[in-house]
């Protein structure tokens, strides 16, 4: 049976997004901050009076790539875990809501409906034992009234 993510996709990709927006911004700050440093390392070389063919100027460039092509890869993986985590995570929120909202529809119908149990991990367990509490209330109130 496969498990629907996208409960809620407006509320469900914005929070996504935002996840999104912090780490494009944490890894533009240190891919900048690599940069710098890069630079200053550079012109310190420079500064020493040492020529462009010197093995220090072919180190740090050479480190430099390694640090970039490592910071692109850490990015794109924690960018997909992101990606993840904003899903999995707004799906804690949407879903209970979802079923709340359902439930609360059905009641306003007239529909008789039964307790709402929480799913483990779910956030918002409060909101359905007060829920539950008004369903109990209903379901009595209900069977006062056949007799």
């Amino acid at each position: 049976m496969r498990k629907n993510y996208f409960i809620n996709p407006k509320f469900q990709s914005k929070i996504t997004l935002y996840f999104l927006g912090f780490t494009l911004a944490t890894s533009a700050i240190f891919f900048v901050s690599n940069i710098l440093f890069v630079e200053k390392l550079l012109s310190l070389g420079t500064d020493l009076g040492l020529s462009e063919n010197h093995i220090y100027f072919k180190f740090i460039n050479k480190q430099s790539k390694s640090l970039y092509i490592f910071n692109g890869i850490a990015t794109i993986v924690i960018f997909l875990g992101q990606i993840t985590f904003g899903i999995l995570l707004s799906h804690k929120i949407a879903g209970p809501l979802y079923r709340l909202t359902r439930e609360t529809v059905k009641v306003s119908e007239g529909e008789s409906i039964q307790e709402i149990k929480h799913r483990s991990g779910d956030f918002f367990p409060e909101v359905y034992s007060a829920v539950n509490k008004l369903i109990q209330k209903k379901n009595t109130g209900s069977n006062k009234k056949a007799s």
